[in-house]
């Protein structure tokens, strides 16, 4: 009886041929996971754009990671570099964007943006400048690292000097988007 079962099930596949059976052959969501075989779908074989972030596993989405203020202000002794903000940054390429403001009128400081031991960016500014935004001696400042990569976790800080006075610095971030490798 097996054979005789077999025997057109045969018949059909000798009349059908390798490489006939399409697209169009099939019913709507008659491939599943399941039935394809280990890596038969591959990174070249994925539309460019078709898989966005949350089709990704959480644990297969690079992680964004943001310095929080480090509340209230810091004070910057005169004459002496003082770590502002510090955070930890994973391995991977990133975009880093740093800020702060100066609080204290009449103060020159200095700032770097710190990866590892390269300053990858600094920029100074003169507490002083009033404006709708800032109050009277708020100066805003601003630095920018674009794409550092590195295949081990490194410290990110924004670190500061004085050269006058002991000016405060509030509103620090330190914000490293993930780009691709």
């Amino acid at each position: 009886m097996l054979i005789a079962l077999a025997g057109p099930a045969h018949a059909v596949a000798e009349r059908i041929g390798d490489g006939s059976v399409g697209t169009r052959h099939l019913k709507d969501r008659a491939v599943t996971a399941p039935k394809l075989a280990p890596n038969a779908v591959s990174g070249t074989k994925v539309v460019n754009g078709t898989v966005g972030i949350a089709h990704l596993a959480p644990n297969a989405r690079r992680p964004q990671a943001v310095g929080a203020d480090p509340g209230g202000s810091v004070n910057i002794p005169a004459n002496q570099w003082t770590d502002v903000l510090t955070m930890r940054l994973p391995a991977g390429s990133w975009n880093l964007f740093a800020k702060g403001i100066i609080t204290t009128f009449d103060s020159f400081v200095t700032c770097d943006l710190v990866v590892g031991d390269t300053i990858v960016d600094r920029t100074s500014a003169y507490g002083g400048v009033s404006g709708a935004e800032f109050g009277f001696g708020d100066s805003p400042m601003s630095l920018i690292s674009m794409t550092t990569a590195s295949s081990s976790s490194r410290s990110v800080t924004l670190r500061c000097h004085s050269n006058q006075n002991t000016p405060a610095v509030k509103d620090t971030k330190i914000v490293a988007i993930a780009t691709r490798a």
